[in-house]
């Protein structure tokens, strides 16, 4: 057998998906207020004089934080994958004194309490977000909307 024979055996054994386009991984980019890790259990009222903007980049299951929306010249300030989300909630089931639409997230060794602000911001990432975060993360509710939007 030549080598053409044996690529031949091999792309016949290769299944068909492969050979079907590749969707682009999903991403989104906005800007957030983030407290600080140390205060992420704290009431959003008492850590509101220390709160710090971030530049969230989502690419696929990984998402990045960065302190200045220039992420190609800079290292993230933070990091997380989306599939070790142990926990993904509205902060204010945590928190009444969060912010309409913050969420509170636990990823690996991160606690991190976000403000998209708006609801169009937080929709946008939850959309890409809720597709990889293990459903046994996110609350009920979150999970009919997943269904909805994915």
């Amino acid at each position: 057998m030549n080598a053409q024979d044996g690529a031949r055996l091999w792309l016949a054994s290769v299944p068909q998906w492969v050979d079907t386009p590749m969707e682009p991984m999903p991403s989104h980019q906005c800007l957030v207020r983030k407290k600080p890790s140390p205060l992420a259990t704290k009431p959003w009222s008492s850590a509101r004089k220390k709160l710090q903007t971030r530049w969230l980049v989502t690419r696929g299951n990984h998402v990045d934080y960065y302190a200045h929306p220039k992420p190609s010249k800079a290292r993230p300030k933070g990091h997380f994958d989306l599939r070790s989300v142990g926990s993904l909630r509205p902060a204010r089931e945590a928190d009444p004194t969060a912010p309409e639409f913050a969420v509170e997230l636990v990823a690996g060794r991160h606690h991190i309490v976000l403000d998209f602000e708006f609801r169009p911001m937080l929709d946008a990432c939850l959309r890409i977000w809720l597709s990889a975060v293990p459903p046994s993360a996110v609350p009920e509710h979150w999970r009919a909307k997943a269904n909805e939007t994915v």
